[in-house]
């Protein structure tokens, strides 16, 4: 008797290839043009080292799987290869997670519903009409994506396949529910043969990803075999190595245009230093090496390990270059910001949680030789920096000279009715002083900041009397792009000055890293002799902190008070006149070796001294 059976039937009955999850993504998957800078069928070989991550998905015995990675190191598409995977070979309901709602539907649209639709063996399978955009349907089972913070979808339903992404930007809880983590992995406890993954670029030591990594059963490490030696090792910052005269002219300077120059030689010229033999590995070597790698166990090897984990940085990406790692760590190094990034997103590291700050005794030890008062020899340029206070006036005087080099020449503080009024304290401690060097020479301030967030109209009365030397500044609640940004002050009464809006926080970052240098060297920050015990506790009376964004759950540095009750002023005062000393564009100011180089001749060099070893005048200088 013949029975006659459906097409549909008879795939049902049809057994899956006996096929590896990368051999899979080798024969079926497609990357298009929307997705991928270099489309057409995936081959496994260009990124060699995502073929045991992806085959660790059909791996006996391990029901979840860590991956910590840099940017721009695949992991996001060999996810999608896995799932794409089970939906061809073996199905089951699976949940994608990813940081919000927004992200998800942006993934479904632009990444997954794109694989389906270019591979035909996925596009078979797919079911459109009952599908939409956050749960797309297959013969046999169902996508389901989601965000992390949507208890709803989360807890709605049973799934064997979960893949959470980017797991360190998830919120710590889901609504009154639990984590995300925990409340979207009880949604697989009925299946035997579940499989969950977790990525993440890292945060913090304390972080979802690393606390995952670190709970693993075996973690694994790429390591690549050198060309010259035969030796093997795992790809870090510390083998990329380029001339340091590149490094030390990068120190040496805030011009921007030569830093972009010496960037793209540092580009250029980086190359990986075997830890081995020390031969040089150029970029044209890696592929080759990537090829030939493994993944090696770190520890003793588990007998059936359910949880393994894969670590890998950036280096590892066919797409980034050694001189890539090395100028975007040159451009990062000196931002506390900047580098957390760096070692998170490029090194695939946690930034460890650690406070920035400095001690008293640790300021003074900025101390140098010279007496309170009196303006140093190499200074060219003195800026002040006032922080206004309801009966009290706070100021320091610094001197300035090459590479921002500088002094602490006077600071104090006064009854703001002292004089007769506010511009009167300000003329008489501030302004009108005369200042001498050691050899009798007489200078006065070149210019100056004064805070306006007390008394803020008799702030700007003063600014605009003395309108050639001093502008009025606020700090900034937000995070700028640069030092500062200028503001017309919104007064009929006031019209034509300027309010200057403060990044107090990169301010400090500058101050902070300039107390490391010993006193009187190039880029020093110096105190006279004898400075007391009063000002160096204001100094140190902030340190910087980690904070997460209580909305966004973002990360981020910054500075608080070590005690709330702390008195700052002194430092809010040093940030003004740093902040002074940069509006003057003091930090292009080139040193007397410099400036004989460029004219080529010494014999005029002591006339050109006499005529601009000092910012003379009070006016004209914003010109």
């Amino acid at each position: 008797m013949r029975i006659l059976c459906t097409e549909d039937e008879r795939d049902a009955c049809r057994p899956p290839e006996r096929i590896s999850v990368s051999e899979w993504a080798d024969k079926y998957r497609v990357l298009t043009p929307r997705i991928s800078a270099k489309p057409g069928p995936w081959r496994t070989a260009y990124t060699p080292y995502l073929r045991g991550i992806m085959d660790a998905w059909t791996a006996p015995g391990v029901e979840e799987i860590v991956l910590c990675k840099g940017a721009q190191a695949g992991a996001s598409e060999a996810a999608f290869n896995c799932l794409g995977y089970s939906i061809a070979q073996d199905p089951g309901s699976a949940l994608c997670v990813y940081s919000n709602e927004d992200v998800a539907k942006w993934t479904s649209e632009n990444r997954l519903q794109d694989m389906v639709s270019s591979s035909p063996a996925l596009r078979e399978v797919y079911r459109e009409r009952e599908s939409d955009m956050l749960e797309l349907q297959f013969r046999g089972m169902y996508v389901v994506l989601t965000g992390a913070n949507s208890p709803a979808a989360l807890a709605s339903r049973p799934v064997r396949y979960i893949i959470f992404d980017e797991v360190d930007k998830y919120p710590l809880f889901t609504g009154r529910e639990a984590s995300p983590l925990k409340l979207g992995k009880e949604r697989t406890k009925t299946f035997a043969n579940r499989k969950i993954m977790y990525i993440s670029t890292p945060t913090l030591d304390s972080g979802n990803i690393w606390k995952l990594l670190e709970s693993c059963d075996a973690v694994y490490r790429y390591f690549v075999p050198c060309p010259h030696c035969g030796k093997s090792f795992n790809f870090e910052l510390g083998g990329i190595v380029w001339p340091k005269e590149l490094t030390e002219a990068l120190r040496n300077t805030d011009e921007p245009e030569l830093r972009r120059k010496l960037l793209r030689s540092v580009e250029a010229a980086a190359v990986y230093k075997c830890p081995e033999c020390g031969g040089e590995i150029e970029d044209k070597n890696k592929h080759a090496m990537l090829l030939k790698g493994e993944w090696q166990l770190s520890g003793d090897a588990p007998l059936a390990p359910k949880r393994v984990g894969f670590h890998w940085n950036s280096i590892y990406s066919p797409q980034v270059s050694f001189g890539q790692v090395a100028a975007e760590f040159l451009k990062s190094k000196d931002s506390p910001e900047a580098l957390m990034n760096f070692i998170n997103s490029w090194l695939a590291e946690p930034f460890r949680e650690t406070a920035a700050k400095a001690e008293p005794e640790k300021v003074l030890e900025s101390c140098g030789s010279y007496e309170r008062g009196t303006v140093t020899a190499g200074a060219v340029a003195l800026t002040f920096g006032a922080d206004v206070q309801k009966d009290q006036v706070y100021y320091v005087v610094r001197a300035w000279g090459p590479s921002l080099t500088s002094w602490l020449v006077e600071y104090g503080h006064f009854d703001s009715w002292n004089g007769d009024d506010l511009q009167g304290g300000l003329l008489h401690h501030i302004v009108d002083p005369v200042f001498r060097f050691a050899d009798g020479r007489v200078c006065q301030i070149s210019f100056g900041l004064t805070d306006c967030g007390y008394r803020t109209d008799e702030v700007y009365d003063a600014c605009t009397v003395y309108s050639d030397v001093m502008m009025p500044v606020k700090g900034s609640s937000r995070q700028l792009d640069g030092y500062y940004v200028r503001h017309a002050v919104d007064k009929r009464e006031r019209e034509g000055l300027i309010c200057i809006e403060a990044n107090t926080s990169l301010l400090k970052d500058f101050l902070f890293g300039r107390m490391a240098k010993e006193p009187g060297s190039r880029g020093s920050w110096s105190l006279f002799r004898g400075t007391g015990r009063d000002y160096a506790e204001q100094i140190a009376s902030e340190h910087k902190v980690l904070v997460t964004d209580p909305k966004t759950k973002v990360v981020h540095r910054e500075w608080q008070l070590i005690r709330s009750h702390a008195q700052n002023h002194w430092l809010d005062c040093e940030v003004y006149a740093a902040l002074a000393a940069r509006m003057l564009n003091l930090q292009y100011l080139p040193t007397e070796e410099e400036r004989a180089a460029v004219r080529g001749s010494s014999a005029p060099a002591a006339k050109d001294k006499e005529e601009s070893s000092w910012l003379g005048g009070r006016s004209g200088w914003l010109g």
